[in-house]
């Protein structure tokens, strides 16, 4: 979940890496961005609560 000010986004599906030594998750850059974007969409239209599949 991303949150910014009035605005909380949950974005679904998004594709993560997975640490080989700690069994973190994390996100590419590509992916990153993408889901960045996602989010600052909901953010520009003045969203509450969004809930998106991940957009490739």
């Amino acid at each position: 979940m991303l949150a910014r000010g009035t605005t909380a986004v949950i974005i679904k599906n998004v594709p993560a890496e997975v640490c080989s030594n700690c069994g973190e998750y994390y996100l590419s850059e590509n992916v990153s961005q993408k889901v960045y974007a996602q989010a600052e969409e909901a953010v520009r239209r003045r969203a509450e609560i969004e809930v998106v599949q991940y957009a490739a």
